[in-house]
């Protein structure tokens, strides 16, 4: 039986690809490529969201 997600896991899954497609759409917005927007847009949910599981693992 495949193991399932924990609620806390869960949750900070959500918070990142939401937060992130939000800030990628303001920055591409802005003018970046979409590529370029994706990693500025990571490299700001990590920086301030330090600790989350989700930021600590770099994804």
């Amino acid at each position: 039986m495949a193991r399932e997600k924990s609620i806390p896991t869960a949750v900070e899954q959500t918070l990142k690809t939401r937060w992130v497609e939000k800030r990628v759409a303001e920055l591409v917005a802005q003018g970046l490529s979409a590529q370029a927007a994706e990693q500025q847009a990571g490299a700001e949910f990590r920086a301030k969201y330090s600790f989350t599981k989700e930021a600590k693992a770099g994804r």
